[in-house]
């Protein structure tokens, strides 16, 4: 199924079984960036684009922002969680609503 392995058990054995999320290429994603950034090796700015590939390709839903709105909840509720101030992270959702207007204009931009 492509991508990177998502579970390793205490033997070093690969588990295909093991579910391959958005939010571990996001990881993999930002690790490899950085040490690319830090040390410049090659490989490093592969795999990077590798986790960025499986990110567009298997995760991203452009008709509906899939990654983006699963995001958003997760903050919310993590958020709401734990301040417990349910009255004041409603905010999230409406200028989260204007951020991805935005961001979706620009990325149609720059398709241009």
């Amino acid at each position: 199924s492509g991508g990177f392995h998502a579970r390793i058990d205490g033997r070093g054995r690969l588990d295909d079984s093991a579910p391959k999320g958005a939010i571990l290429n996001a990881r993999i994603l930002w690790t490899f960036s950085s040490a690319y950034r830090l040390l410049g090796r090659p490989e490093y700015l592969e795999a990077a684009r590798n986790a960025f590939a499986q990110i567009r390709d298997r995760f991203a839903d452009p008709e509906y922002g899939g990654i983006y709105w699963s995001v958003i909840t997760a903050a919310y509720l993590a958020v709401s969680f734990l301040t417990n101030r349910w009255d004041v992270t409603w905010i999230i959702w409406p200028v989260a609503g204007v951020l991805y207007g935005v961001v979706g204009e620009i990325g149609k931009l720059r398709e241009k």
